[in-house]
């Protein structure tokens, strides 16, 4: 079995963490031996992922739409996904949910967690992301319209302030036809309350 090619900025994040260790006056060894590589591993693999073409992503997962299935929403709810916060490094934790009307061709369920994944398992801000979901199924997917809502748990702000060790971001985008808002927004509305089957579940 072929070992996977190392990524690139696997060594430079090694380095700098063991760097990172010195300067909180620890050192890479005993139970820090192998935390140089773990975090670059963490990173490379999980967090922060390579850029990707967002564009050719969705048009692979594309077929065409059954007879009646264009214009109808779909929803895909409760997706786990984590960011990393652009202000402090730290790793937010949470879930998604997608809605989306299509137009002549629909996506495989895969193919939009792919694309939450790779929208999201980056340095980006939360609402960033919320609205680049949205906006990506109109512009290379064909959706007449789509909705995004992301629920995360930020340590930067939860550890910064006691009282909110439970608190939680929601955002919500929105992108295409109007007509389509109201009730993609209930949709929305509904998953976050819990009130949809989840992600998995029929």
């Amino acid at each position: 079995m072929a070992s996977k090619p190392s990524d690139p900025r696997a060594e430079k994040i090694r380095r700098l963490t063991r760097e990172l260790l010195e300067a909180l006056g620890y050192e890479a060894t005993g139970d820090l031996a192998r935390t140089p590589e773990r975090v670059a591993e963490l990173w490379t693999e999980h967090l922060v992922l390579p850029a990707t073409d967002i564009g050719s992503l969705l048009k692979r997962g594309l077929v065409p739409a059954d007879a009646g299935a264009a214009g109808q929403p779909t929803a895909i709810v409760d997706m786990g996904v984590q960011l990393v916060c652009p202000h402090h490094l730290t790793i937010a934790f949470g879930r998604a949910h997608v809605v989306y009307v299509p137009g002549a061709q629909v996506l495989g369920f895969g193919t939009i967690s792919e694309l939450v994944t790779h929208l999201t398992a980056r340095l980006v801000l939360q609402e960033r992301a919320t609205l680049e979901i949205a906006e990506a199924l109109v512009r290379h997917a064909g959706a007449q319209a789509a909705a995004a809502a992301l629920q995360a748990t930020h340590p930067c702000h939860n550890v910064g302030h006691p009282r909110s060790h439970d608190a939680q971001a929601v955002t919500w985008a929105f992108a295409g036809e109007e007509k389509h808002q109201a009730a993609m927004r209930e949709t929305v509305r509904i998953a976050l309350d819990g009130r949809l089957p989840r992600h998995g579940e029929r």
